[in-house]
């Protein structure tokens, strides 16, 4: 951008930042090839049903697909409503010979004029008829296609209200990927528990976590450990594959926050855990966590807490309390991107984990 104008400069910087945001989750931020974004790549599902964590798999890559879609949502409706005009255009032209689209389309047919009328008639016609599977609009198929740079090219318009929609987006972005990696970590822990019973279910381990935020206390009093009768009565006392069901059942552990999660595994894995306590401590995921929170509880205004939450973590901008943060397309694609990067590097330990121990279905 050497020879641009300082308005160009700004221009296109905002439209590389939104198209940032539209490819959050893909994982472009850990490298530049599939080859090196080996943080967001994962086991073989038939590998994970060796450690009984093939139905986790499963239902995060449903959860990180439907994540995905919905950073795509902005582009498919794009083309759609670039193929609605495409449509009216045809229309036009077949009745009128002109491919100008009247102003009668957009709402406001002149009564007074019956050829008015019976071309807006012919309009909503064609419509429906697409709408229905009818008709095709010449040279496109179905909704899709195209690339992110054609609509993040709406953020050069620069207006107040697109400024404020993109930051809601990303914001949307963040939130829901966080919620990915928060059923992720649920799930898998109640699976790692129910596929190893013997050591995982004593809960015997100690916070372990040092810096950023403090971690919850696990469960240390022995009574606070007991399960109910009625929870064992509930499955006739054959519990073997369903400690870690029952120990969330019950509230044993929570995973509604980043410090609950780090307590919950680190209650479990008390021993060979370095690497499910590396996922866990990664900057990245502080980060993100620090700024969902702001986002959800914060009115999107930074506070202690999140000082305190980010103390460790590289690259945090500088505010003062009070400040709104400010989440930019560039900085939603890398927080998500280290979300989904977390939630396989967590799939992987555990695995590994599992694998690495006797007794990988049940424990007998």
């Amino acid at each position: 951008m050497g020879g641009m104008a300082e308005s160009d400069k700004e221009r296109w910087a905002a439209i590389w930042d939104f198209n940032s945001a539209l490819m959050a989750g893909v994982g472009l931020t850990h490298g530049g090839t599939p080859k090196e974004r080996v943080a967001i790549r994962l086991p073989e599902r038939s590998e994970l049903e060796r450690s009984g964590l093939a139905n986790v798999f499963d239902h995060f890559q449903e959860n990180r697909a439907r994540l995905w879609q919905f950073s795509q949502l902005p582009l498919e409706l794009f083309w759609h409503g670039t193929r609605v005009h495409y449509l009216n255009v045809e229309v036009c032209m077949q009745e009128r010979g002109t491919h100008l689209v009247p102003a009668l389309v957009a709402y406001s047919a002149d009564k007074e004029n019956p050829n008015d009328l019976e071309l807006h008639s012919k309009l909503i016609h064609a419509l429906t008829d697409w709408i229905n599977g009818k008709r095709t609009v010449p040279g496109w198929g179905e909704i899709g296609g195209g690339n992110q740079l054609q609509i993040a090219s709406i953020a050069a318009l620069g207006r107040q209200s697109i400024d404020s929609n993109i930051k809601s987006f990303c914001t949307s972005l963040l939130i829901q990927a966080w919620t990915v990696f928060e059923a992720l970590a649920e799930e898998l822990w109640e699976a790692a528990i129910n596929a190893h019973p013997s050591k995982l279910s004593r809960l015997a381990g100690k916070p372990r976590f040092k810096g950023g935020t403090k971690t919850n206390q696990p469960n240390s009093d022995e009574s606070r450990k007991m399960v109910p009768i009625s929870e064992l009565e509930k499955y006739q006392f054959d519990v073997r594959n369903r400690m870690g069901t029952i120990l969330l059942d019950v509230g044993k552990v929570s995973f509604r926050s980043l410090p609950d999660i780090r307590a919950a595994y680190h209650s479990a894995f008390w021993e060979h855990a370095g690497n499910i306590d590396e996922v866990l401590n990664d900057p990245g995921l502080q980060y993100a966590a620090a700024v969902r929170n702001v986002f959800i509880h914060k009115a999107g205004k930074v506070d202690q807490e999140f000082f305190d939450q980010t103390a460790n973590v590289p690259g945090v901008p500088t505010l003062k309390s009070g400040d709104p943060f400010p989440l930019t397309g560039k900085l939603c694609a890398k927080l998500v991107d280290d979300l989904i990067g977390c939630s396989c590097s967590l799939i992987r330990a555990v695995h590994s984990w599992i694998i690495g121990h006797d007794g990988t279905s049940g424990d007998q």
